[in-house]
């Protein structure tokens, strides 16, 4: 009722949600909590941030009919997950996941030694997102607050920027 009275739209309920839920519970915890930022995400959460970010970037793009299918390869050894978007032609399956491979996963861990920038005790590791073709992978580190559905509305946004700017370049 309180969203109806205020006229909160659907995006903004995400953002509200997330922050109670958890953003704000990790600000401040307790001894005997745990801080759910830094949790590693269930595959509820993988889920309910891939379909959200595939719904942002096709409700954007509703002109040019893409649709859109994803799958997360999840390496458990490596602290990540790498989620694919591809543009979807034919398979009905929205959404699938499974666990890396033990080749994989040693292939993931010696990028993840490689590639981090270390200053002083803080390590500054940024998120990958490549553009392939009809694809974009995703490298997200598996802790939860970069699988919340806010997140899923700022890569969203980015990975549409970076959309736009590259057509632009194209053009230019």
């Amino acid at each position: 009722m309180v969203y109806e009275y205020f006229d909160v739209a659907p995006w903004e309920r995400i953002l509200i949600e997330d922050t109670l839920e958890v953003l704000a519970p990790s600000c401040m915890p307790t001894r005997s909590s745990r801080i759910k930022t830094i949790q590693l995400p269930r595959p509820k959460h993988r889920k309910e941030y891939a379909h959200l970010l595939m719904n942002t970037l096709e409700d954007w793009g509703k002109r040019s009919g893409v649709h859109l299918s994803s799958q997360c390869v999840v390496s458990s050894a490596a602290g990540v997950g790498i989620l694919t978007l591809k543009k979807n032609y034919h398979s009905t399956e929205r959404y699938s996941e499974k666990n890396s491979s033990e080749e994989f996963d040693r292939v993931l861990k010696r990028i993840d030694e490689l590639a981090p920038e270390y200053r002083g005790s803080m390590v500054f590791q940024r998120h990958l997102k490549i553009f392939d073709g009809d694809s974009i992978h995703m490298v997200k580190p598996l802790m939860r607050r970069l699988w919340v559905r806010t997140a899923a509305l700022n890569d969203a946004d980015e990975i549409a920027g970076e959309i736009l700017f590259s057509a632009g370049r194209a053009v230019v």
